[in-house]
């Protein structure tokens, strides 16, 4: 181009563009699926984490995904600018090559959210409190209903819990002729061997992983006042155990 004496500039800029956001993506997948397996470990060891780091995980690969196709179209282009940069393209290659640097610095800016989104030490309790408003709205319609404390909703849940442990214990111990272990079982598989041993029917198990799902979410999130999702449920399913 006759009288642009930056050719050198703007060939070194978006070729070393490319590579640097190439590099930079790559460090945060790897960071992701470091994240992630961070994430299943938790899991194993305490369940009610369960739900919220499944939204976590399902929020970060959508934003990665995102990411990788911003990623892909700025090397893409990147590398355009640096094979037209020989020709006399006029003031095009120069409006073109603003767009890329524009499309360069806006991939940057995603990624950089993404990773503060992926360290924020709040994200369990913020997922956990948009998951029970999400739960409580499919429930009631987003009409407003009554609502009941987190203390209320987890005393409830405790005593459930309990005569569940109980009545499971008590009907293994028929079946296996008094020999039983004492093996502490997540919740999830109380219920499933409750199922299994036809004390309870599908429904009562259906409703049981219901508020068993809540609880999780409740007992990490910061609400303290909760729609009357599962108040009723609690109380129905309470009342079954006792009258076995």
């Amino acid at each position: 181009m006759e009288g642009y004496q930056a050719a050198e500039n703007i060939y070194w800029a978006f070729s070393s563009s490319a590579q640097a956001v190439a590099a930079f993506i790559g460090f945060i997948s790897a960071g992701f699926f470091f994240s992630h397996d961070r994430m299943d470990r938790a899991v194993e060891r305490d369940e009610t984490l369960l739900e919220i780091y499944k939204e976590i995980k399902d929020q970060h690969f959508k934003n990665l995904r995102n990411l990788l196709w911003f990623t892909g179209a700025s090397i893409v282009f990147s590398l355009v600018v640096v094979f037209l940069n020989g020709f006399d393209t006029g003031c095009v290659m120069s409006g073109f090559a603003l767009l890329v640097a524009a499309l360069n610095i806006y991939t940057i800016t995603k990624a950089v959210l993404l990773v503060i989104a992926m360290v924020d030490p709040g994200q369990v309790e913020k997922t956990a409190d948009k998951l029970i408003v999400e739960s409580t709205g499919e429930v009631s319609g987003g009409s407003p209903t009554k609502t009941i404390t987190k203390g209320e909703f987890l005393e409830k849940f405790i005593e459930l819990e309990q005569l569940a442990r109980k009545t499971l214990e008590s009907r293994a111990y028929e079946q296996s002729d008094g020999a039983h272990g004492h093996r502490f079982l997540p919740f999830s598989e109380v219920i499933r061997q409750l199922s299994q041993l036809k004390v309870i029917n599908w429904r009562e198990a259906v409703k049981l992983m219901e508020v068993s799902k809540m609880r999780n979410l409740v007992s990490h999130g910061q609400l303290e006042n909760i729609e009357n999702r599962g108040e009723i449920a609690l109380d129905e399913l309470i009342q079954t155990f006792k009258n076995l």
